[in-house]
């Protein structure tokens, strides 16, 4: 989900990147409507009941007249193609924070994974135009913010995108008013413009003054500008909405536990597998392996060595060495990758000194775990030495023993054909005499 374009990418941010992008119409940024989805899904939140937040429970209270616009429906339908099992919509919702910020030229905002969705909606309380300034106050202490808080989260949250004349009619003539004059940057021009008193935007001037809809010129202006003034420092302003967006996309129910920050790994095996080739000569791995290359000089970058290990750590084992070019490289807002080519079947001698850019995996055969080693994923499989070798070819000529009864007390792993459910999967197999685990791919670890 962090390779955003180039080789192998998951398009989760087509139609934010770039920051002007308007895949849902004209006049529809949609960087600013993930943004928008976002707060709105985290406003149903009662931190002391400790109840809603980001939950997703946005997508049944569309029509409560809190959520105005078409921008909910185009965000939660696109989001709604990466939902997976370990994906859900209110950790979708959260990424999309984190990539429309970034999409705009705004800082990282750290995303932790876990969120679980609803199966309902919230409760009612979205701050609109109209409030005063003490509903205002109320809402956001409801949600778990203070009052410098809540004038830092309107000033983030709307320093992109613009109010519509659909959902506002009353506010402008006709189409759409950016809420500042760099509507497709993050930056701090809708605090600067507004002390400067030169502000267009339809929350601060024009038809809301007397309409008594001037939501953010009556936010900003809750503590005498003070928050305001230390927002128009631009680099307090990247590290002021870095904070504060993190901690709204952070507003779970209570016993949701949250994850580590997620980073891309520095390397991730792609649908990894390691057989037997024919006979037991050499082994064949194929698949794929992700490097992130962000911070790697290039000239490591020409080849991946993947060097195998045998169940003592040593590579004192003959061939045990398998090269790939990388085929393609694709970016992140944050990241680049680089992605190998496919492998070819392991050959070649043990090297005691392996190329800088090395990988390696240590043969477990005989536990069924599976471990995490140096965040390198470790592959489990056997390595058949030569007379080992010898005694599969000597059984392989030989009959294999009849079946036993599966409720015959002498029946075991060892006695039965070892061969059928593999010669189902198309692949031949030989029996062994010990029973050692060996997987046919190896195990799936979460991450990015």
């Amino acid at each position: 989900m962090y390779q955003i374009s180039e080789f192998q990418t998951r398009n989760f941010a087509d139609t934010i990147n770039p920051c002007t992008n308007e895949a849902s119409g004209p006049g529809r940024q949609n960087a600013a409507e993930w943004l928008r989805v976002g707060f709105h899904d985290m406003s149903t939140a009662d931190k002391e009941a400790g109840t809603g937040g980001l939950d997703a429970s946005i997508q049944y209270e569309l029509d409560t007249g809190e959520n105005l616009g078409p921008g909910f429906n185009t965000t939660l339908a696109f989001m709604s193609n990466f939902l997976t099992a370990r994906s859900s919509m209110a950790d979708l919702i959260a990424l999309g924070v984190y990539a429309s910020v970034r999409s705009c030229g705004g800082p990282a905002v750290p995303f932790r994974a876990g969120r679980i969705d609803a199966v309902g909606p919230g409760r009612t309380g979205v701050p609109q135009p109209d409030h005063p300034i003490e509903s205002f106050r109320k809402q956001f202490a409801r949600m778990g913010f203070t009052p410098a808080e809540m004038i830092q989260v309107t000033a983030c949250g709307h320093t992109i995108g613009g109010v519509h004349e659909a959902e506002f009619p009353e506010l402008l003539i006709q189409g759409e008013a950016p809420l500042d004059s760099s509507v497709a940057d993050f930056d701090n021009r809708v605090v600067t413009e507004y002390l400067a008193g030169n502000s267009t935007n339809p929350l601060v001037a024009g038809p809301a003054v007397a309409l008594g809809k001037a939501s953010d010129a009556r936010i900003f202006a809750s503590d005498g500008n003070a928050t305001a003034r230390a927002l128009a420092d631009a680099t307090v302003f990247q590290d002021v909405c870095q904070a504060v967006l993190q901690k709204m996309i952070d507003v779970v129910p209570r016993g949701v536990v949250l994850t580590d920050p997620v980073r891309p790994y520095r390397v991730k095996p792609l649908n990894m597998q390691l057989g037997l080739n024919p006979y037991a000569r050499d082994m064949r791995l194929t698949g794929r392996i992700r490097v992130r290359s962000t911070d790697l000089p290039k000239e490591m970058l020409g080849e991946l060595t993947l060097t195998y290990k045998d169940r003592n750590g040593t590579s004192d084992c003959g061939p045990c060495t398998t090269r790939s070019t990388f085929r393609g490289v694709s970016y992140g807002f944050d990241d680049s990758f680089v992605v190998s080519r496919s492998f070819p079947s392991l050959a070649g001698s043990c090297e005691r000194e392996p190329p800088p850019l090395t990988v390696a995996y240590l043969v477990l055969s005989h536990r069924r775990q599976h471990q995490r080693l140096d965040r390198h994923l470790v592959l489990h499989h056997l390595y058949l030495p030569q007379e080992r070798d010898d005694a599969l070819l000597r059984q392989q000529r030989q009959p294999l023993p009849a079946a036993r009864r599966s409720d015959d007390p002498g029946a075991s792993q060892l006695s039965q054909p070892a061969h059928g459910r593999d010669q189902r999967r198309g692949s031949r197999s030989y029996p062994l005499p010990l029973p050692l685990p060996f997987p046919h791919q190896p195990p799936h670890h979460q991450g990015g």
